[in-house]
């Protein structure tokens, strides 16, 4: 209990209360069956949403943040803070009054956004009815700008069109770069590229214009720190969605024995991280002892083919053990949930705590630890009474 208590604490402090208080205070949406379509309606109402579907329809006003993740993702109502989205097609036409961070096949903005933009797709648009508040950050196979940027635009892609003005500078490693009539840069053009843009003679660029030749498909993003967090702060995102997507699959397909797993995990804390810390050093010890023996060799290929499947399970199953408590702690319930509710908070939760240097990290494994002493359990008994 008394480690219990730390644990407690620590995450108390670091995980910032506001990050866990504001999801306990989200609403929630998710199609309970495949197929299903989330939408909320122009006179709805919603403080904080994160949801997923097949096709997402947001048509009311959000007056916090939006997490959406879904087959088709349309956002016709204001956001009043940031906007994460992912998934086949994402189209942004309300104001959005901080960031936006959002991967998909095509992503098409519309409206005006606050803050800074984080895109990558297939095939981006920033329509003429769009304008970027910060920066904007985009990496796609075709990125036609239309829309006005007040802050650096940095590009990674195959053909890019800009058509608007840019009121810093902007830095890009595309196949191909088109500056059409309208294009209006206040600061420096720094591109490389096979070949030369093709600047329309209306086109201006008030700063110096810098092209350095390379060979097709070579970038130097690591050297732009700036357009590498976007990128990470996208990968971010997208490792979250799937992270959410899984747990969901064990949440509502195996949900029997995703339930027990979790509340044997945490109501017998100290035995199974002592199981999950045996199991993860003593299987591959035992792995290799008995590949010495021809007698053992079928038996240790079955053995470690059950440690990586339980080891990939564990780790999901960190987050929503994660999420889980984290419920039933501050929002003070009597016993451990185990919902969709558990699953996004927990997802959300564990990835922004892992990222604390050591202390989160340590976190992240005991969870995992526990997770995985909780399924090793229950494989033992299952395989004790048959």
């Amino acid at each position: 209990m008394k480690f219990q208590k730390i644990l407690y604490l620590i995450v108390t402090v670091l995980l910032l209360s506001f990050v866990i208080s504001g999801a306990l205070a989200a609403e929630f949406r998710v199609a309970q069956k495949q197929g299903t379509n989330i939408t909320v309606a122009k006179d709805e109402k919603v403080k904080n949403l994160y949801t997923a579907g097949n096709v997402i329809s947001i048509d009311g006003d959000i007056e916090k943040g939006l997490r959406a993740a879904g087959n088709m993702v349309t956002v016709n109502g204001n956001v009043e803070n940031s906007v994460c989205a992912a998934g086949g097609t994402v189209i942004i036409r309300g104001a959005v009054g901080d960031s936006v961070h959002a991967g998909a096949g095509t992503v098409i903005i519309e409206s005006q956004i606050q803050e800074d933009v984080f895109l990558g797709g297939g095939n981006i648009v920033i329509s003429k009815t769009a304008s970027i508040g910060g920066d904007l950050f985009v990496g796609g196979g075709t990125v036609d700008i239309q829309g006005s940027v007040v802050g650096d635009v940095n590009i990674g892609g195959g053909q890019v069109i800009i058509n608007s003005k840019i009121g810093g500078n902007v830095k890009a490693n595309v196949d191909e770069l088109k500056l059409d009539g309208q294009a209006e840069i206040v600061g420096d053009l720094t591109y490389s590229s096979s070949k030369e843009a093709l600047i329309a003679d209306q086109a201006k660029v008030l700063g110096e214009i810098n092209f350095k030749k390379a060979e097709l498909g070579k970038t130097d993003l690591i050297k732009r720190p700036k357009a590498l967090i976007g990128i990470l702060s996208l990968a971010f995102l997208l490792k979250v969605l799937m992270g959410i997507a899984t747990g969901l699959v064990l949440v509502y397909i195996f949900r029997n024995i995703t339930d027990k797993a979790v509340k044997e995990a945490l109501t017998r804390f100290w035995p199974n991280l002592g199981a999950g810390f045996s199991a993860l050093i003593l299987t591959p010890v035992a792995f290799i002892i008995l590949l010495i023996t021809v007698v053992g060799i079928g038996v240790a290929s079955l053995t470690i083919a059950i440690y990586g499947l339980l080891i990939l399970l564990s780790v999901t199953l960190a987050s929503i053990t994660f999420g889980s408590w984290l419920i039933k702690v501050f929002g003070k319930k009597s016993e451990y949930s185990v919902d969709w509710k558990t699953v996004i908070l927990g997802v959300i939760a564990l990835k922004l705590v892992i990222l604390i240097p050591l202390v989160g990290w340590l976190v992240g494994l005991v969870f995992a630890l526990i997770s995985l002493g909780a399924l090793v359990r229950l494989f033992y008994q299952a395989v004790v009474r048959n």
